[in-house]
């Protein structure tokens, strides 16, 4: 390769330095182009080497910075920028001995940055090769630069075995981790890139104001280096690149690292690729393709093709329409493939905008039109066949989740152990994901700190997916002493799945909390929730979006979802946003909805469906963040609050077709806060008010009627007093009432009748065919008949039958064996100035909101019970709460009325019993 150029450097006159970038005059800076560099030998009259060869380059660009102690004092001070020493032409190469300086933000020491001056105003081609380049981890880079100075220029470089395209504007560029950088477009990982010859080709094109990075490692074939973003090229509008004249050259530095690193340059090649090419061109200019959505990352979805009158190997790529980097394109082949994985009711098309580079710069673009269809589905059912799977490593309540390639990801909740510790709800910064192939659960990253604390986690936040990766916003954080929570919060972050960490997205307009996160085409919507003030629970309608292939806009504003709710559920599904039920107001002045709202982005507008289902006398169903899914063409919604603690079993999917609403088998439980997936066709409900266990729901099973507890009910306030398990023993004299019941639960919640057979110290034989089955019957409106056992041992089997009275098929039966007692205990006799070993109350007499109570020696992760009554029975306040792994409680008496004066007694309930305490108001 030899040098050419149209204006040759001529013979050397009388030097005058050009300072503070040249050691030539200032005449001989620029050059006329094509440019060619070989360095296969001296080049008179431009900068010089260590031996004072000339090395081709007729300037150095000074750096506008302080010089790092590290690089020395400058050994020519007109030229600052320049050390000869660090540069060796030799065997057909320019070697360069990094210094440790660089031109990047406000870093402007970089030394040796080698080039030429060109007129910039047209097409340009920049090429330079590199031998082996080295792969370290401390940004030790080498590359093509092209700019106005350290401040202003685009650069294309190796670093870590990756390639990286990136611009720079008067000291400014985006350092967003991802796809959504306007600033850098760069290539993953590339295996033994330090072992390979690598070109680099930056083409910077002032017609369409972009500048645009190739590298090939064959010679042939070149790769975008913004093949995964869905804009190839980075934009040069504004930065004064192309108005007149420009830099051009090459660079090398080691960075962060402490010893230099010799960059081997093969050539350095700049021309105007207009000048006798013509342009390929594309037949047919559009092309239409189909897939599935459950198509496999890297199926082929279809080719494209141009030719080139001249014979130039063609470079194609993506140029837009390509939404969350979904497709990829063959450089060589312009063959199109799936990249990302997919979701119809996400994004169902997508508009592609190809485009196929000569080697000359030259390009021409095709449309390619991609319809995502509906992958596998599950047909219409209406029964559902509850078991369980591997539970979840902890407890949860108000946890959220998504699910991504088959695996259900579920994040925070609050911490069951600071409940009982502290008495507060705190979120707990734990995330897990469990694998319904091996039946685990396994820890994923724990979520990062928010609200300013060094504390992760957050609940009550909005949760979506685009498939691929998770996103999260808005919400209740960990306050700072990590004792308690922060109502709201402007954070949006993103999970990415497959590096399993986390990186910070543009802020909210405003502190959130309780609201839905959705994706659709692309965009995150939020909508919805409280504002971040714990005084306050009025809901708000906002309705926030932002685009994920221009972040730099920021958070827009769309239409507010009417009636506007908080602690909603929410999907996506045909490309709509469907917003389902919710409440107003917060924990005992809440009342939950049954408004169900689609969004069209199309027109921008909300249109109210039909009404969820609710139990019957209630309002609506609330806390359903993410108990939300898509199933076939339906929507589901499992469980939710129905008033403050109280929670339903109802299964209900929605047909978007009909505008219908249709119950399916009930859940095995009341439940909500919980997070539900669809994994494989099948239901998954894992956690949900402190619970650890993970349901699997099988579409269309025959689910066997079965009997699944036992319930011992107190007769007098039909409330339940304990889970009646085999083994148990009840204590007269301990238990709130001597009026008993035992009531049999079943799955399905309903039954053709419940056949019951007691025996023991007492006998009884009864069939029941109406809910709720009670072995000694109540008045069909949930008043429990009262029974007061003789002390003794007795066994109770419960069969539960497809029929009423007994006939029909029978089901699973349980049985189980309990032993009656009446013996006084210590722990449960209310003495005055008594001290109870189990449950302790401090200070007492005191102030109610400055009295702690302790609760010791439970069982592990054990659900109980505290109430508060008055002298007079009255109940007064209900908390359930979960002991720690300790089997202990610790919180403060909190109650939202105001306690008079008084005596009043604290009672806790568990499986193991019940203990009771006075507590004397001052």
């Amino acid at each position: 390769m030899v040098l050419i150029m149209l204006n040759s450097f001529g013979a050397a006159k009388a030097q005058t330095d050009c300072p503070p970038i040249s050691t030539l005059p200032c005449g001989s800076v620029q050059v006329s182009l094509p440019v060619s560099l070989s360095f296969n030998s001296s080049v008179a009259g431009t900068i010089s080497d260590k031996n004072g060869a000339g090395t081709g380059f007729t300037m150095v660009d000074a750096y506008s910075g302080t010089r790092l102690s590290q690089d020395g004092s400058p050994s020519n001070a007109s030229v600052p920028g320049y050390e000869a020493a660090q540069l060796t032409l030799a065997s057909g190469r320019l070697q360069v001995l990094t210094n440790k300086g660089i031109a990047y933000l406000t870093n402007n020491n970089q030394i040796n940055a080698l080039g030429i001056k060109v007129d910039s105003r047209g097409l340009l081609r920049l090429e330079t090769t590199l031998i082996n380049p080295f792969n370290g981890t401390l940004s030790q880079q080498a590359g093509l630069w092209f700019g106005l100075g350290d401040k202003t220029f685009v650069k294309l470089s190796v670093s870590a075995n990756k390639v990286e395209l990136r611009r720079e504007l008067n000291d400014l560029s985006s350092t967003v981790s991802g796809t959504t950088n306007p600033d850098q477009r760069i290539t993953g990982a590339i295996t033994n890139l330090n072992t390979m010859t690598v070109r680099l080709r930056l083409v910077v094109d002032p017609t369409a104001n972009m500048a645009e990075g190739f590298y090939s490692t064959d010679g042939v074939s070149y790769v975008n280096v913004g093949a995964a973003y869905s804009t190839k090229t980075v934009s040069i509008a504004g930065m004064g690149l192309t108005s007149s004249t420009a830099y051009a050259g090459i660079f090398a530095t080691h960075r962060n690292a402490t010893t230099a690193v010799t960059y081997s340059f093969e050539d350095f090649n700049i021309a105007q690729p207009n000048a006798g090419n013509t342009a390929p061109v594309f037949s047919p200019t559009s092309y239409s393709y189909s897939l599935q959505d459950d198509a496999a990352v890297g199926s082929v979805v279809g080719p494209v093709s141009a030719s080139d009158a001249n014979g130039d190997a063609l470079s194609y790529s993506i140029v837009s329409g390509n939404t969350n980097g979904a497709f990829s394109i063959n450089a060589a082949t312009g063959e199109i493939t799936v990249s990302k994985f997919l979701s119809y009711h996400a994004q169902d098309s997508y508009s592609l905008t190809v485009r196929a580079t000569d080697d000359g710069g030259l390009s021409d673009q095709a449309s390619v039109a991609i319809n995502v269809t509906m992958g596998t589905t599950v047909p219409t059912f209406t029964t559902i066949g509850w078991g369980t799977v591997a539970s979840q490593p902890f407890p949860v309540y108000e946890s959220q989740g998504e699910v991504v390639n088959g695996k259900l990801y579920t994040f925070s909740g609050f911490d069951n152990d600071k409940i009982t510790q502290f008495g507060q709800y705190t979120p707990t910064n734990r995330a897990y994901v469990y694998n319904p192939v091996t039946n685990t659960w396994a820890s994923i990253a724990s979520m990062p700190p928010m609200n300013g604390t060094n504390r992760g986690g957050v609940t009550h936040a909005g949760f979506t997916t685009d498939a691929n990766d998770i996103y999260f916003s808005g919400g209740y954080t960990s306050n700072l002493a990590g004792t308690g929570q922060i109502f709201g919060t402007k954070e949006v972050w993103k999970y990415i799945v497959a590096e399993n960490r986390y990186v910070r997205l543009p802020d909210l307009p405003k502190a959130l909390a309780s609201g839905q996160l959705d994706y659709l085409d692309g965009k995150l919507h939020h909508v919805g929730g409280f504002p971040g003030n714990p005084n306050t629970t009025t809901a708000l309608g906002d309705h926030y979006v932002l685009d994920l292939d221009n972040i730099a806009a920021g958070w827009k504003i769309l239409a507010p979802v009417p009636n506007p709710r908080n602690h909603p559920g929410s999907t996506v599904y045909g490309s709509k946003i469907y917003f389902i039920g919710g409440q107003y107001g917060n924990d005992h002045t809440s009342v939950p909805q049954k408004d169900v709202h689609v969004y069209d982005p199309e027109t921008n507008t909300w249109t109210k469906l039909a009404d969820l289902p609710v139990p019957s006398g209630t309002t609506g169903r609330a806390h359903i963040s993410s108990a939300v899914i898509v199933l076939g063409n339906r929507i589901l919604v499992i469980g939710g609050e129905t008033s403050h603690t109280v929670f339903s079993n109802m299964v209900s999917a929605y047909t978007p077709a009909t505008n219908t609403w249709q119950n399916l088998t009930s859940f095995p439980k009341a439940i909500a806060g919980g997070v539900a997936g669809n994994l494989g066709g099948n239901i998954y409900y894992t956690g949900g008010w402190n619970s650890k266990t993970t349901y699997k729901g099988t579409p269309g099973a025959v689910t066997t009627q079965q009997v699944t507890t036992f319930t011992l009910i107190n007769a007098d306030t039909e409330q339940p007093i304990q889970t009646l398990t085999n083994g148990s023993t009840l204590n007269l004299a301990t238990l709130p009432s001597r009026n008993l019941n035992i009531r049999a639960n079943t799955n399905p919640a309903t039954v053709g009748s419940v056949v019951f057979a007691l025996s023991g110290t007492q006998t009884k034989n009864v069939t029941e065919s109406r809910a709720p089955y009670a072995l000694f019957g109540d008045n069909n409106s949930g008043d429990y008949y009262g029974w007061t056992p003789a002390t003794g041992s007795y066994t109770l089997k419960a069969t539960p039958f497809t029929s009423t009275g007994g006939a029909g098929t029978a089901g699973t039966s349980l049985t189980v064996g309990f032993t009656v007692m009446d013996q006084a205990a210590t722990t449960s006799t209310i003495s005055e100035g008594q001290t109870i070993s189990h449950l302790k109350l401090y200070p007492n007499p005191g102030k109610s909101e400055e009295v702690r109570i302790e609760v010791l020696n439970l069982g592990r992760e054990e659900h109980v019970k505290m109430s508060l009554v008055n002298i007079s029975g009255q109940l007064v306040e209900v908390k359930h709460l979960m002991t720690n792994s300790q089997g202990s409680i610790s919180t403060f008496l909190s109650t939202e009325k105001t306690l008079r004066p008084g005596v009043y007694l604290i009672q806790v309930e568990s499986s193991k019993g019940k203990l009771q305490h006075k507590f004397i108001v001052k």
